[in-house]
């Protein structure tokens, strides 16, 4: 569906459903949510965004932050892997994906909620992490 068609049909919807036409605000839950912004209809979990979440052995956030720089590894080369494991630890790797992340929630988890020791056997990661510069 194109974007015209897709909000014509939400919009026909709404108004059936609702006996009413969409304002600014307006929610519609079918098989999706669907916020009104005044012109458009948007899904906010349209946009995905993966993150991946390490855990394992005691330090196994440490493991894998060393594994990723010594073996070079993107992002999307990590997304591919289960698991890591050798001599120095092991990491168990899982893909989580979400929709729209807002970056201050996100700064403000890091600083504020998680817990330092236990970002340590724990952690989650995305894309832009530093980490994954290799430069």
């Amino acid at each position: 569906m194109n974007n015209i068609a897709s909000n014509a049909e939400l919009t026909k919807e709404f108004e059936t459903l609702y006996n009413e036409k969409p304002v600014k605000g307006s929610v519609l839950i079918n098989e999706k949510t669907y916020y009104f912004d005044g012109k458009n209809w948007i899904n906010p979990y349209d946009k995905t965004n993966k993150l991946i979440y390490v855990h394992g052995d005691d330090y196994a956030s440490l493991f894998f932050e060393d594994w990723v720089r010594n073996n070079k590894l993107t992002f999307e080369d990590v997304c591919e892997l289960d698991t890591i494991e050798d001599d120095e630890g092991y990491a168990e790797i899982e893909v989580k994906h979400f929709g729209e992340i807002c970056p201050q929630f996100l700064s403000f988890i890091r600083s504020e909620v998680q817990d330092y020791d236990e970002s340590k056997h724990r952690n989650f990661y995305f894309s832009g992490d530093k980490i994954f510069n290799h430069e």
